[in-house]
């Protein structure tokens, strides 16, 4: 069981690419119906991990409130979102995967749509998680 800390860092920092990062974030930015054309299938790749999920969305939606979790200052809209990626194993492409949409002043999780995301937003701003104590600890329980 993998919990999250409570003192994760958003940062703008690091690689262009959050691909090459193995904790990272995006925040999209809602701008209405882009005319895209999406034929296929989404593709997932990351296996879920379910294992305290409940606990680990509480924990990220209040940090997510707090004046200091996000390394600059930005005006989140509403129907802004922002997916998370936290490593848990690479060898295993295991991951807690996590989304919230901005709405009435609060982040509220909820389940991402890859297909939403491409017709309706565009990424504002990406960039690394880190926490100054361990990112994920294990519980035994």
């Amino acid at each position: 069981m993998c919990i999250v800390s409570d003192k994760l860092k958003f940062c703008s920092c690091g690689k262009k690419s959050i691909e090459d990062l193995p904790n990272h974030w995006v925040l999209h930015r809602y701008t209405g119906d882009q005319g895209a054309c999406i034929i296929g299938e989404a593709v997932v790749r990351f296996n879920r991990i379910a294992s305290n999920q409940q606990m680990n969305i509480e924990t990220i939606r209040r940090r997510l409130h707090e004046p200091d979790a996000f390394d600059f200052k930005l005006k989140f809209k509403e129907k802004d979102r922002m997916e998370l990626v936290i490593t848990v194993d690479s060898s295993n492409r295991q991951y807690l995967f996590f989304c919230f949409e901005f709405t009435d002043e609060e982040w509220t999780p909820m389940e991402s749509d890859p297909f939403d995301l491409e017709m309706h937003y565009k990424k504002v701003k990406k960039g690394k998680i880190e926490s100054p104590d361990q990112l994920l600890r294990l519980d035994s329980n």
